[in-house]
């Protein structure tokens, strides 16, 4: 949306207080400074509900009960982040946090909430190539806050269209990259083209059907500066990877790429990556792929104990030898893993790349198997 609304809304209240100064209000007191930052803390009410006195104790007027808007928002920053916006880190700007100090409501939305995706980030010279993959139906907590709204009876909401939006911006003077979209259907992937440099990312969308439901994604996205030695690219997880084509271009499997990093048991994963700083390189390197579960049930640990089941850190773990090409600048490569009997859970993946008299180069991502 364009415009700054949060800031627009507060001007909005300030207004609203102005108004009210002096004048009594709903609660049968003088509008003071108590109100007032209700009022900016909250906004003005949507409702007001009425409370009969009973018995021969009770006040001689009803108490009045107001009540703000059930799907606010808490989008004003920390400070922290204002100052030092490179610590944010993913899922760490909450919306709904608990006890908000604030909150804002956009009329144009009945739900607003985190944005499930994934980005990887890919070296082009002097300039990056960001994709994002996104699922706007939301986690279970907001498709349960979502029903409750709707009421009993009414069908299962389905997405119609999605406007979606990926910004870049490397600080506040910068003009930031925007790269715009319009997909149908819940899911979708998204490229932007921008200096190579880190930047806050910020990944939304708005998807239109018998409501509107808009979600973000809002962090800092690090972006190393080139290195002399061997360097990798984020894991991109796919829904498969080319077949008879172990080193595609990066634009072969963006149809492929799952706009989630996640998969449901037994299913097989694609993932791709690209390796940097090998064009000076003449000797064979190792490639090696791991991927690890992060916790285990206290089931598995007690069998694990007993000695009824075998404990293996990796789960996956691949390694092989490759021939470099001299004068390749980016080394593509994709394969597909299997995970045919992965408990439900979140999994670390990581790829390394070993070359001969260089430091070890590593990139990594969370993938989670769903039952």
């Amino acid at each position: 949306m364009p415009g700054n609304e949060r800031r627009t809304e507060h001007f909005a209240r300030r207004v609203i207080n102005a108004l009210q100064e002096e004048a009594r209000s709903a609660y049968g007191v003088r509008w003071g400074a108590d109100l007032e930052e209700l009022l900016l803390r909250y906004g003005w009410p949507v409702g007001w509900e009425r409370e009969e006195p009973i018995g021969a104790a009770a006040p001689l007027r009803p108490a009045i009960i107001s009540h703000n808007q059930r799907e606010s928002r808490h989008f004003l920053p920390p400070a922290r982040f204002v100052e030092a916006p490179n610590t944010i880190l993913p899922d760490e700007w909450e919306l709904d946090p608990d006890g908000p100090v604030t909150g804002y409501a956009p009329p144009y939305a009945a739900v607003f909430h985190a944005l499930p995706h994934q980005v990887a980030v890919f070296r082009r010279g002097d300039s990056i190539v960001v994709v994002a993959g996104y699922d706007v139906r939301a986690g279970k907590d907001q498709r349960r806050r979502a029903r409750a709204s709707a009421g009993p009876g009414e069908p299962a909401r389905t997405v119609a269209r999605v406007e979606a939006a990926l910004v870049l911006a490397p600080d506040e003077i910068a003009e930031p990259v925007i790269v715009r979209g319009m997909g149908h259907g819940p899911e979708g992937v998204m490229t932007a083209i921008a200096p190579a440099a880190s930047a806050l990312l910020s990944l939304e969308t708005l998807d239109t059907a018998d409501s509107v439901h808009a979600a973000r994604a809002r962090y800092w996205l690090p972006v190393l500066p080139p290195a002399q030695d061997v360097a990798l690219s984020h894991p991109l997880i796919l829904r498969a990877a080319p077949e008879d084509a172990p080193h595609p271009s990066l634009a072969d499997v963006i149809p492929l790429v799952r706009p989630v990093a996640r998969a449901r048991r037994g299913e097989r994963v694609g993932v791709f990556w690209e390796t940097y700083g090998l064009e000076r390189s003449t000797r064979p390197f190792r490639v090696t792929l791991t991927v690890t579960q992060v916790g285990r049930s206290w089931i598995r640990k007690v069998t694990e104990w007993a000695g009824l089941a075998k404990r293996d850190p990796h789960y996956v773990s691949l390694s092989w030898e490759e021939a470099p090409r001299p004068g390749t600048s980016v080394y593509p490569r994709a394969l597909a893993i299997s995970l045919p009997e992965a408990s439900p859970g979140v999994y670390h993946l990581e790829v390394t790349v070993a070359v001969p008299g260089m430091p070890i180069a590593s990139a990594e991502r969370e993938i989670t198997i769903e039952p």
